[in-house]
Order: structure tokens, then sequence, then C-alpha cells
């Protein structure tokens, strides 16, 4: 039975809560008769409506995916797309009631003061001047193209060392220079130290690293080629699950938003410090952390019968998966004098790499995902003077966080597909294996 699905999407809300209502009292010492009155207290509330988070879901619902879970066929694949988006508050540590008390000189003829308490939040800035973060996502067609690379990369097919490109480039460009040939002969050769410096870096990066990593590896594959050749048969026509992780990023940044400021209070002028009034900065610092993985399960096919044709042509496979022995798209590719250099700008290797795989080993996904999860915050923190008489009284920092995760759905053939644009062919292939669209 086919899942039905359908988009749905879901919203919640992030409270802020913290303390919100604060209060004003006003009085006068010295004043005689004046004492006992006290100015009409002011009483209000805070507006926490810009810091009032919300999370956005939107996703696929998937009907008895609890059972499907449980039979005995559970290669299906029963995911989907998905992107939640959540913004919150967060502080130091939480948002007190605080106390300040000041006085006041009162202007003459009276010979007294006045005194003024607050009692409500102290807050780096005003709330409804800050704003959360913006999301440093990746955009769909993004990670669709990282989602190729970490395929490229996982496979079950690639091979064990890759000597068609190796012997190729070898026949090709030779074999590297001796180490610190650059540097030797006469001077008078040479058009500087830095120039034969960088050479013998060039020779050494690009020449010898290379070569010695395909000697390794053409080693380890001749070592160990009955296990990998085992355990290669062993998977053909089973789901093989694999998983890729791109290094994490993190950015991070200083600035100083305002200067000449106070801290907020809705608190009265008797409890100010007249000298110290704007004379603080609100600073914000800026973290971004990214982390991008692939989770996938392939299936692949290897001929097991005993015919000459099919024991040939599994002898072929054999040949590519220990010792990458073929001539496919791939290895024409890599030969190609100038690939690298695409390479190093677009993922045009990974892509005919998959296509290679798919084109000699039948290699499709029964699902394939790439993942991410972005986490944007915004840290707020007061320095300097408060501009208040209480010079215990500091305000906490605070910290407006957006946090983005979401997954893009790769097709049996790969990313950036669609089901419209496979051939007969494929479409065969995707339906002897029990592939369905839905």
């Amino acid at each position: 039975m086919p899942v039905l699905r359908t988009k749905v999407t879901r919203v919640r809300p992030v409270p802020f809560k913290a303390p919100a209502s604060y209060r004003n009292d006003h009085g006068f010492i010295g004043c005689g008769s004046n004492d006992s009155l006290v100015f009409p207290t002011d009483i209000g509330r805070v507006d926490y409506s810009r810091w009032q988070g919300v999370q956005t879901t939107l996703s696929e619902t998937h009907p008895g995916w609890r059972r499907l879970l449980r039979e005995a066929d559970s290669k299906q694949d029963i995911g989907g797309e998905f992107r939640t988006e959540r913004t919150w508050v967060t502080t130091d540590y939480p948002v007190p009631v605080i106390q300040m008390y000041g006085t006041k000189d009162n202007s003459p003829p009276l010979n007294c003061k006045q005194w003024g308490r607050y009692i409500g939040p102290l807050l780096p800035v005003r709330p409804s001047s800050l704003s959360f973060p913006t999301s440093s996502e990746s955009s769909d067609s993004a990670l669709r193209i990282r989602g190729t690379t970490a395929i490229a990369r996982c496979k079950p097919t690639n091979p064990s060392a890759d000597l068609s490109t190796f012997l190729g480039e070898t026949l090709q460009d030779g074999l590297p220079k001796i180490v610190g040939g650059a540097l030797s002969g006469s001077w008078k050769h040479k058009t500087s130290t830095a120039k034969a410096a960088g050479d013998e870096y060039l020779n050494a990066a690009f020449g010898w690293a290379p070569f010695v990593s395909d000697l390794q590896s053409l080693a380890n594959s001749i070592a160990h080629a009955e296990k990998i050749i085992r355990q290669y048969e062993r998977d053909a026509g089973k789901v093989v699950r694999r998983k890729y992780a791109f290094p994490e990023t993190r950015s991070s940044s200083i600035s100083v938003v305002s200067t000449n400021v106070s801290v907020y209070a809705n608190a009265t002028g008797q409890i100010a410090d007249v000298l110290n009034t704007n004379k603080g900065s609100l600073v914000k610092s800026r973290e971004e952390t990214q982390r991008q993985w692939f989770s996938g399960a392939f299936t692949y096919f290897l001929p097991k019968g005993t015919s000459t044709r099919q024991s040939m042509a599994r002898h072929v496979q054999e040949a590519k998966k220990l010792l990458g022995l073929s001539l496919t798209p791939d290895t024409v590719w890599n030969l190609t004098p100038w690939s690298w250099m695409v390479d190093w700008f677009s993922n045009a290797g990974d892509v005919i790499s998959n296509i290679s795989d798919v084109l000699i080993d039948g290699l499709v996904l029964r699902y394939g995902y790439m993942m991410e999860h972005t986490l944007t915050s915004e840290t707020y923190t007061f320095v300097g003077p408060t501009g208040y008489q209480s010079l215990t009284q500091r305000p906490p920092s605070v910290t407006l966080h957006r946090e983005v995760k979401k997954r893009v759905k790769a097709t049996p053939y790969g990313f950036g597909l669609t089901w419209s644009s496979f051939t007969a062919r494929q479409l065969a292939i995707l339906s002897a294996l029990g592939i369905t669209r839905s």
C-alpha cells in the first residue's frame, strides 16, 4: 500500500518568561510636613512582544509509519522533506525584579530632597528595539549540491583504489620530481629563493602527496583483496546504509551597537546618576554554527549467474571495486587535465562519479536525505555606567536565537532529479526493486 502524504504546517509559541510589571514610588526627605507626602505610584508593564518566539514546522504526514516499521519489509522509505524554524530569547540568568533607590536635591527655596524607588526589570536595552537574528541556513539547491558530494564520498560502490586514474596520470605526467629537487643546483638558474621554495611546495603537495596516497590505497586493496571482494558480493542486492558528515562550521563576531546610552528601566529621574547618564555602550556578539550530514540506504547490482557473460560482467565490476580498473566517465573526467580546476569551483566530478556508478553498478538509493542544523545567536551586553545611582545593580545579558533544521530528499538516482526525467529502463529497475514514487 502506498503511503499517502500531505504537507502540514504547525505553529507553536515559544514565550519569553520574565517579570514584566514595574512600579515607581516618590517622596520627600527633610521637607517638614511634606515628608509624609508621596507622589502617585507609577505602575506599568514592560513590552516583551518583540521577544516572544515561535516555532514553525513544515513537514509531511506519514500515516501508518509505525506499522510499516514493524513489518518484515522495512525497506520502504517513509520519510520526507522537513523544515522547522524556532526563535526564542534567553538571559545569562532570569531577569530579576530589582529595587533601585536614590535621592535628588530639591529646587530652592525648599531645603530638602526627593527620594525615588524603582521596583521592576532591568535590561541592557529596550525590548522593542531588538529583532531576532537573520537565518544563515543554506538554500535547498545548495543542500542538494552538498548531498551529491556526500553520495560520491560514501556510496558502497566506491573503489578501494583508483588504479586507472593513477596509471593514466603517471603515463601522462610522469613521476613527481625528487623532493628537494627544486632547491638543488646552482642558484644562478633560480630567479629567487622564494620561487624555488614555492616550486618545492607545489611538488610535495600536488606531486608526491597524491602519488604516495595512491600507492598506499593500492597496497591496502591488494593486501585485503579477498575481504573486500567478499564484502562487495555479500552486500550486492541488499540495503547498505551509509552516513557522511561534513565538518562543522563556526563563526563569531563582536560589534558595538550603540554608544552614549543607559540601561533600560522604567524608572523616574530621582534615582538617576546625572554625571553618568548616557555614558555606557551596548555590545552585540554574534555566533553561528552549522552542521550538515547525509544519511541514505543504497542498493547495487552484481551479476551472480554462471554463464560466461555474467561471470565476465561480475569480474569487471569486482575489478572496478578493488582497483578502480575501468574506463568509466568518472575515470575519463579525472584524467582530463583541467578537471581539477572545475572541481575546485563545483561538484561536477561528484556528479559524474555518481552517474558512472548508476550506469555500471546499477546503484540506486532506497532513500537519501541531506540534513542541516543551523543556529544563529546574538547576545546583547551593556558595558559602562548604567546611569543610575544604584551602582550594584547590573542588567543581565540577553541572547536572541534563531534555529533552523531542514531536510531535503533525494530521488533513487540522486539529488536534483525528478521522477519525470527517468528513462523507461531506470523506472523498470526501480519497479523490480519495489521502489515507488509514493
